[in-house]
């Protein structure tokens, strides 16, 4: 039987994808070049934002029409959406037979058997450890990049930050002891990768299941982990992501900038530079102690690299806060950011307030009266691209960086679209969605223009 897995979201659903990849190839499967050549299909499906969802949705719609040509066919989901909506989704689309839940992963070959022989619908959505077997899977038949290798580290979340899913869909902080991540590390330069890629949903705080943010000069096991695997022969980069600002101590800060093999590039998310909103939020630290962490590391290293994740339009946010952020960004200067317009999530405490006015002009700024956090004006701004152009300055890194500012239909990465392609893509994801919910209906039958994959 011929495989194919279509991923979307972030490096955790790159990494699970490789995992159940492995797995698979290990019980006999095949990989396909496409979903029109493979016998399986699988999405890994992510629940951040509501149109990852919508995405994931509609092309489940577009399969159902592989389903008809080829009745034996077998589709499935994992991931985060699979978690929150598996059950729900499994009713509401006929062709779909099973759905994986993120702890799950290694029971993926297990399942499709089960489908295959008795034709009926699973789901596997029940908590794990960060333990199974199958986590630290990889493919060495020349799929993935003979450069780098991801490695999970964790699992999960616990933060519960007010507009974030992944706590619900990933369930709590669950670190892999360290002599495991080790041994898979050794197996990766083995087979001659030389860099290590780290992942977790929030790194700096491994070791530190389920406990509140450290004091500053509190030890750091992420720190110890970078350096064991930076005593690794064979490995000669390791990169890593998402650290949490909190849990960034004067250990970590020493330890990375001190181990030669740990690039000094760092995705340190700051979704706001208002202390009110960062509040609202449930991060637990303020702009200064955030700009600490930046300029101690820059101090400790001058060619140090940032990038950061924005949220625009946060529930109550006025323009004080919207211009905080802004002044903060030309304060650090970021290399890159990931800037997003706010989507309420299913569940979340922010959810529950995402059309509250702001109380009566916090920050100096009176609030826009249809209670909208957002202004035309502001949301023009919102859809501004910063582009940075560098001269070579002292260092390997070191870059002198002049800001220019030109409206673009695109913010990086976050995809803040002018609203005439946003309303057009709704539509056809809202078709999509609708034609999966109806299958044998003639008139939702009917194909948008276009086609979205």
């Amino acid at each position: 039987m011929k495989f194919y897995i279509k991923t979307y979201g972030c490096q955790m659903n790159l990494r699970d994808s490789d995992s159940a990849a492995a797995l698979l190839i290990e019980h006999g499967f095949a990989p396909a070049d496409g979903e029109a050549d493979a016998d399986l299909v699988i999405l890994n499906t992510c629940s951040v934002r509501d149109q990852a969802e919508r995405k994931a949705i509609g092309k489940l719609g577009f399969l159902g029409k592989l389903k008809r040509e080829r009745p034996w066919m077998i589709f499935g989901i994992m991931g985060c959406m699979a978690q929150s909506r598996g059950a729900e989704l499994l009713k509401r689309i006929r062709h779909l037979d099973f759905a994986i839940g993120t702890d799950q992963i290694h029971r993926i070959p297990q399942v499709i058997d089960e489908v295959e022989e008795f034709r009926m619908k699973k789901a596997c959505l029940e908590a794990g450890s960060a333990t199974e077997h199958g986590i630290d899977s990889h493919r060495f038949d020349g799929a993935e990049s003979p450069h780098s290798a991801f490695v999970s580290i964790m699992r999960g979340c616990s933060r519960y930050c007010s507009y974030c899913i992944v706590p619900f869909v990933r369930g709590p902080e669950r670190s892999r002891p360290m002599d495991s991540i080790l041994a898979e590390c050794r197996t990766l330069a083995a087979h001659g990768v030389p860099e290590i890629f780290l992942l977790g949903q929030n790194v700096s705080a491994y070791g530190l299941d389920n406990t509140a943010p450290p004091p500053d000069d509190a030890p750091s096991p992420f720190g110890e982990l970078l350096k064991g695997i930076a005593a690794i022969d064979g490995v000669r980069r390791i990169r890593f992501t998402s650290p949490h600002p909190a849990y960034f101590t004067q250990a970590l800060i020493d330890a990375f900038t001190q181990t030669d093999k740990v690039c000094k590039y760092v995705h340190l998310p700051l979704q706001s530079g208002s202390d009110r909103v960062l509040k609202l939020m449930n991060r637990p630290y303020d702009t200064a102690k955030y700009l600490s962490i930046t300029d101690r590391l820059r101090e400790r290293a001058p060619w140090m690299s940032f990038s950061t994740d924005v949220i625009v339009g946060f529930p109550t946010e006025t323009e004080a806060d919207f211009q905080a952020t802004r002044e903060l960004m030309d304060r650090v200067g970021f290399d890159n950011a990931f800037i997003f317009k706010y989507s309420p999530r299913k569940g979340t405490r922010s959810a529950q307030n995402a059309r509250r006015r702001p109380a009566g002009g916090q920050g100096g700024t009176q609030p826009d009266p249809a209670g909208r956090p957002r202004t035309p004006r502001r949301r023009r701004e919102s859809e501004t691209r910063r582009t940075d152009v560098r001269t070579p300055r002292r260092g390997p890194q070191q870059t002198q960086l002049r800001a220019l500012e030109r409206p673009h239909r695109h913010v990086q990465a976050g995809r803040l679209h002018a609203r005439s392609g946003q309303s057009r893509r709704k539509r056809r994801l809202r078709a999509c969605e609708d034609r999966a919910r109806h299958p044998h209906d003639p008139v939702r039958r009917t194909r948008p223009r276009g086609e979205m994959s």
